[in-house]
């Protein structure tokens, strides 16, 4: 929400968005994993390719320095 306050570019506020998701998803395939007797491969699978989208998502959030100037 300052983020988005504070004007930050749309393609930020959108990876920032991204994060939030990916940070649901697998926090629900960690759940998954936990309280299932039976896991499917898909599952594991599917928390893999979000746990290096997330990676790649801070990264650039990280990295990219803001393009705004100070008022």
């Amino acid at each position: 929400a300052a983020r988005l306050a504070g004007n930050a570019p749309a393609r930020e506020i959108s990876s920032l968005a991204s994060l939030v998701t990916l940070t649901q998803r697998l926090g629900r395939g960690a759940n998954t994993l936990l309280g299932s007797e039976t896991v499917g491969p898909d599952v594991a699978s599917a928390m893999a390719k979000d746990a290096a989208s997330f990676g790649e998502l801070l990264r650039a959030v990280i990295d990219v320095p803001s393009q705004r100037v100070a008022v």
